[in-house]
């Protein structure tokens, strides 16, 4: 319990730290290269999400892996072998994503993407070096999840943090002191991907336990992680398709600068995972010792007290953002012309965001079991549902229709995903995780919110609009902690220990 309470800080002040970064240059970015560029930027973090799953699913393998053989005395000594094994076909899956960007970097250009002031060339270049950055960033995606995995999530942490630190602040002074242009900022990523790629490596390599066999590649191991790889692997490209076809539709559909728009939204609206990522990395390891080595109450209870502190953290903010959308985007960027634009989208995203944080538990529980099938094939369905859908709604409702199936798919996925898993796995606690960690929280986050919204008068000052939104935020946090009942129990047995 110490460890994972260490765990679960050392995430937190991570998130926090790179939510800090975003919210300090995003701004300056947007005021130093202008809406259009910004735009390329919101494209490079949809290339990353989709190229990134080109890891096949290695990251979460080696995560559960290392967690796994952690668990059993027997299996530590094949740690070496399972890192060294994977980190070859790792390596590999970079220099695929590098070779294939570089490859289509003008088709994209051309074809793809809407530039209106920016020369085609630039946007040419600018694909080029995505590509170079988001393959060294899958390196560092894969370092970490090993760190994860072995429960050392404080380096793993101090490694983000130095690293995201030399990517934003050094992209900010390149910009400010160098040169002032799209293409200076994606080769810094280059430089800041490589270092956060080596030092992630180096860290997970001191970390491993000590040799007491020789240290190879091993097939064998390949073949015994390759159903869950590939369950994985199915599973995030599902998830791709319902999360990131949105970005690509309207990629095409918009303007450049329009597209400018929705990025800076989903930039807000994703803020949420800040929160939710801590609990799901902390808690994934956990899950999965506790499987492996067969103890369901523990496992239960550690499910239901995550769920809720998710619930927790998740729904008020979520809440309290979107009433308030327009004045926090116009105190963030100072600019109420991006706050008009952007306000109606953050607030449908933050919605389908926040019904997808809190399924990343019922998710966790399944990958700690290695049960895959089953979300394949919901994940099929509401694929051949969903993709229409977003089509039909971005053509119809643009940016907003983008908007509106993100929520669609969540809400489909809560209402149907729970009830498969809970059939299976923790067989008895559905009810409780509907009411309890889902209803029952957002019941009380909503309900705090709409009555000081209606309440609360117009035409405010900057100060006023600050003080409303942290009291709307209290309030929310205050009655949603009041009525969940792990998170009570929590403090109290804190208090009296």
């Amino acid at each position: 319990m110490v460890r994972l309470k260490r765990n679960l800080a050392a995430n937190f002040a991570g998130k926090a730290w790179v939510a800090l970064l975003t919210l300090v240059f995003t701004p300056l970015y947007v005021s130093l290269l202008g809406v259009e560029s910004f735009g390329l930027i919101g494209f490079y973090i949809s290339l990353q999400t989709i190229l990134l799953l080109c890891d096949f699913g290695l990251s979460t393998t080696l995560n559960r892996e290392l967690a796994r053989r952690s668990a059993m005395t027997e299996q530590r000594q094949q740690i070496r072998s399972v890192v060294t094994t994977l980190s070859l076909v790792m390596w590999l899956c970079s220099a695929l994503i590098i070779g294939v960007v570089l490859l289509t970097s003008s088709l994209l250009a051309k074809f793809w993407l809407s530039p209106e002031t920016l020369s085609v060339h630039t946007v040419d270049r600018s694909v080029q070096f995505m590509g170079i950055a988001i393959g060294l960033r899958l390196l560092f995606y894969f370092h970490n999840g090993g760190l994860i995995g072995l429960q050392r999530q404080v380096t793993s942490n101090a490694v983000l943090i130095l690293n995201d630190t030399l990517r934003f602040v050094g992209a900010a002074t390149v910009l400010c002191y160098v040169e002032c242009s799209i293409e200076a900022y994606f080769i810094w990523q280059v430089v800041a991907c490589g270092v956060a790629a080596l030092s992630s490596g180096l860290a997970l390599h001191f970390c491993l336990p000590k040799k007491s066999a020789p240290t190879r590649f091993q097939f064998s191991i390949v073949k015994q992680v390759s159903r869950f790889a590939v369950g994985v692997t199915g599973i995030s490209f599902a998830g791709l398709a319902l999360t990131q076809v949105d970005k690509l539709v309207l990629s095409k559909l918009l303007t450049l600068e329009a597209f400018g728009y929705y990025s800076l939204a989903w930039t807000v609206a994703s803020s949420l995972y800040l929160l939710t990522n801590p609990i799901y990395t902390a808690l994934f390891p956990r899950f999965t010792e506790l499987a492996t080595i067969d103890n369901r109450e523990a496992l239960k209870s550690a499910y239901h007290s995550g769920c809720q502190v998710m619930a927790f953290l998740l729904v008020p903010v979520a809440m309290t953002v979107m009433f308030y959308a327009f004045e926090i985007i116009e105190l963030w960027t100072g600019d109420a012309r991006i706050a008009a634009e952007t306000h109606r989208i953050v607030a449908l995203l933050l919605i389908g965001t926040m019904l997808n944080g809190l399924m990343r538990l019922p998710f966790a529980i399944q990958l700690a079991h290695g049960w895959t099938n089953a979300v394949l094939k919901f994940c099929f369905w509401e694929i051949l549902v969903m993709v229409p859908l977003t089509i039909v709604l971005s053509h119809q409702y643009g940016a907003e229709g983008g908007a509106l199936s993100w929520i669609i798919a969540n809400a489909a996925l809560i209402l149907v995903m729970p009830h498969m898993m809970h059939r299976r796995v923790l067989v008895g606690e559905k009810q409780r995780w509907y009411f309890e960690d889902v209803l029952l929280p957002i019941a009380c986050a909503l309900s705090a919110s709409v009555v000081i919204y209606l309440l609360s008068p117009t035409q405010l000052s900057t100060a006023a609009s600050v003080c409303l939104i942290v009291i709307s935020l209290i309030a929310s946090l205050g009655i949603t902690f009041i009525a969940l009942p792990m998170p009570r129990r929590h403090l109290f047995r804190n208090f009296t220990a």
